[in-house]
């Protein structure tokens, strides 16, 4: 079972190798500032589901843990990947919330694959 230092490397993982992917793909040099920022913003994402629902108990996961939360994170990336920002500062934040996303999304996907699974709405 995933517990808090899988999620967090898992979504470090997943946030760099988004930004190689986005960096490349834009013909933009990798700079290690971007994979040390991609890297915290993914450890931050994969820990937030946690933070927002702490497992405190093993009915912890509700609607921050759910099918619902998953596929509007995933709308959510789509749209941040296709932003278009006009500044430098855009384009950080871009990179950033791309990473906290991915993260996010990889966290619900270790948590599904476990015998509790996800709700497919949960309790607000």
């Amino acid at each position: 079972m995933p517990n808090r230092s899988t999620h967090m490397a898992v979504g470090a993982v997943v946030a760099i190798a988004a930004s190689f992917f986005i960096k490349r793909g834009n013909g933009d040099p990798i700079k290690i500032t971007d994979i040390g920022l991609m890297g915290l913003a993914g450890k931050g994402g994969g820990r937030l589901p946690d933070l927002l629902e702490p497992a405190t108990s093993p009915n912890h996961r509700q609607f921050f843990h759910s099918f619902t939360t998953l596929s509007l994170t995933g709308a959510a990336l789509y749209k941040t990947y296709k932003w278009e920002p006009e500044d430098e500062f855009g384009e950080i934040l871009r990179l950033i919330a791309i990473a906290g996303l991915g993260a996010y999304i990889s966290h619900l996907v270790l948590d599904s694959s476990t015998p509790k699974g996800l709700p497919i709405v949960g309790k607000l």
